[in-house]
């Protein structure tokens, strides 16, 4: 059957049976021929016999794809044999095949002269260890990106990439070349169909993941489970053929059988999803299904071709290596593609939550500060006048001397403590005080009135914040202290400003009990975290029983 340039290809089908193969070559020329007779496939022996006496066959030779390359007499990749033509000579030559791990014969063959062999070789061979290159520089970008950006899509493909590595390197006999001899030893024992099931299940995994099966297509999802776990199990039967004995030959045989009817399962599966996809009109299938059709049409015309004789399409070298080799590049370029606009969308769907809980908190805080300045106005104008009058009241001659000293002492307190409660919420100098000079005043005034004994330092030079970050800060530094006080039971605490260049640091320190790592949740320290946020900033936490360090960093735009 010819099949490329100046060859010829024998298929004898599916059968438990040998195969005999027999050629009667003649030399026309009056010089004698050196030929190269070859058969490059995998998984099959060759015994060759001269049947060129009547009534007497010759054994010649006998060779296979299992012999390691250092033992073969001619190191070539294919299965080659030596014959020598002389002058006028007649030869009819047979060869017996065994199939050996496979259930059919099918074997490329081609008799030439040594120089056209080993320039043909050269030719072919060399643009299949391309594609074999392009696979390898395939599967290290998708290790590398699965493991930059954590996506298990790119390395589920690089599984994939790597069962298609070791399916080509036995299809096309690259394995007697590249692997040592004791791995080639247990490789070439593995059927063929071992590989083109493994790369079959790791195909599945990386559809279902890029076209989001489980979501879209339930029902077919659980059919894929189910295909899934039967072809792992026969996969470990095929597995198990390299340490059992030849008394379960039986077993692995059956075993090689349902390997063949899963791959075409597989294959009837993938395009009944693919076609629901498109009748669906899923964009993620239709872009698979455009880049995966040249590998499903070779895999067509390989069949066609084997079963009837039939070709739709030969593209040099091989159809399959070529089509695999599009279809995992360009896959590996929109896999690459989609998490790029992934994450896009992600840090823009992040941005507007941001903004719009920049917006929130900014509402709230500015709600709080407006009631907060009511507050104030309303302690300063109404509550002041009535202890006011009420001072003056006291002073009348109408009171008895001896509770006037104390009432004088009641309504002082009182207004002291109404003066402090409308500064600390609406100081009146805010606008025109530093704010390292506004939280000193702050500490001075408390350290008179409390038993904490509080130490505020600084560090570095203070920067210039807009007045609403200012503001921000300060009733920072005011929810701190009221939790030191009302929660710590400490005796010491200090508040530290530390002016980097470009962030202010906040530290609180106080020799209290601490608190649970629950409480660091709690309502109390929610208005800080709100305020933190506010300026995106970070709040970190370390509290056990010899005390609290709260640490705020905020930066400075």
């Amino acid at each position: 059957m010819p099949r490329g340039k100046n060859r010829l290809e024998f298929y004898g089908g599916y059968s438990k049976s040998n195969s005999w193969f027999l050629l009667t070559l003649k030399n026309d020329t009056s010089v004698f021929l050196p030929l190269f007779w070859s058969f490059n496939t995998s998984d099959l022996e060759f015994v060759l016999f001269d049947a060129t006496d009547t009534g007497r066959i010759r054994l010649l030779d006998s060779a296979s794809s299992h012999t390691p390359f250092s033992q073969r007499e001619i190191p070539v990749r294919g299965i080659t044999f030596r014959i020598g033509l002389g002058p006028g000579q007649i030869r009819v030559l047979l060869v017996k095949v065994y199939p050996i791990n496979i259930d059919y014969v099918n074997f490329p063959t081609n008799i030439t002269t040594m120089e056209d062999y080993f320039l043909w070789e050269k030719d072919y061979a060399s643009s299949l260890f391309f594609y074999i290159g392009v696979f390898v520089i395939a599967l290290v970008a998708n290790i590398f990106l699965g493991v930059l950006l954590k996506v298990k899509l790119h390395l589920w493909h690089a599984a994939y990439i790597f069962a298609l590595i070791l399916w080509n390197l036995n299809e096309f006999l690259y394995e007697s070349l590249f692997l040592p001899e004791w791995l080639f030893h247990y490789y070439i024992r593995l059927p063929k169909v071992f590989f083109v099931l493994l790369a079959m299940l790791f195909a599945l995994i990386v559809f279902q993941i890029f076209t989001h099966q489980a979501r879209y297509h339930p029902t077919l999802f659980k059919c894929f489970r189910v295909y899934k776990i039967i072809l792992i199990a026969i996969e470990a039967i095929l597995f198990c053929s390299l340490f059992c004995s030849n008394t379960l030959y039986p077993v692995f045989e059956m075993a090689r059988t349902a390997a063949f009817c899963l791959g075409l399962l597989g294959i009837a599966l993938l395009c009944i999803n693919i076609v629901a996809g498109l009748w669906k009109k899923e964009r993620l299938v239709i872009v698979y299904a455009a880049i995966s059709i040249f590998l499903i049409l070779s895999i067509l015309n390989n069949q066609l071709y084997e079963w009837f004789d039939l070709s739709l399409f030969d593209v040099y070298p091989n159809n399959l290596p070529v089509a695999v080799a599009v279809e995992i590049c360009l896959l590996t370029i929109v896999f690459a593609y989609s998490r790029r606009t992934e994450l896009e969308k992600f840090w823009r769907t992040n941005a507007e939550l941001l903004k719009l809980k920049n917006e929130t908190s900014l509402r709230i805080i500015a709600t709080e500060e407006k009631e907060r300045k009511r507050i104030a106005q309303d302690l300063h104008d109404e509550i002041g006048s009535i202890l006011a009058v009420l001072k003056i009241k006291a002073q009348s001659p109408a009171v008895k001397s001896d509770q006037m000293d104390s009432m004088m002492e009641l309504i002082d307190r009182a207004s002291g403590q109404v003066r402090n409660i409308s500064h600390n919420l609406m100081p009146p100098e805010f606008e025109t005080t530093p704010l390292e000079t506004l939280i000193r005043g702050f500490f001075d005034k408390l350290n008179r009135d409390e038993v904490i004994a509080f130490n505020f330092i600084t560090s570095g030079p203070p920067f210039e914040f807009t007045k609403a970050a200012a503001l921000n800060i300060y009733r920072i530094v005011l929810e701190l202290v009221s939790n030191i006080i009302r929660h710590s039971g400490a005796t010491h605490a200090n508040i530290q400003f530390v002016f980097s260049g470009t962030s202010l640091s906040i530290m609180a320190e106080d020799d209290g009990n601490g608190f649970p790592p629950s409480a660091a949740d709690g309502k109390d320290l929610k208005s800080i975290r709100t305020r933190v946020d506010f300026l995106q900033g970070r709040l970190n936490i370390d509290s056990g029983a010899s005390g609290t360090t709260i640490i705020i960093t905020i930066p400075y735009n």
